[in-house]
């Protein structure tokens, strides 16, 4: 696997990065799913988000303060975490080091 460099959104600020992983071209056709990596810096939160495609996601390394439909919860390194289809969610790093995170994403 490799990452797409520095895939940056508009609504993305500094301290934020989110990386689409690109799957080998000839599982891009048959694999069900997308995956990006994302990295938040101590004291950053990400802008809110939500979609239609529902969503899990790894935490690899850190810990964090996650909002999901307006309720907060600590989230650390080794937990995993479900979006339904349009579930608002956002979370801000609350640690000292890098948050980093494995996003799956997929239709419904």
């Amino acid at each position: 696997m490799k990452l797409i460099d520095k895939k940056k959104l508009e609504n993305i600020p500094l301290g934020i990065e989110v990386n689409e992983i690109l799957l080998p071209h000839h599982a891009q056709s048959i694999i069900p799913f997308n995956t990006s990596f994302i990295t938040i810096e101590p004291g950053m939160t990400t802008p809110v988000d939500c979609h239609l495609v529902k969503e899990m996601w790894l935490i690899v390394a850190g810990i964090g303060l996650l909002t999901c439909d307006k309720k907060t919860s600590e989230i650390k390194e080794k937990d995993a975490i479900y979006f339904n289809s349009m579930q608002e969610h956002a979370v801000k790093n609350t640690g000292d080091s890098r948050l980093e995170i494995i996003s799956i994403w997929w239709k419904s």
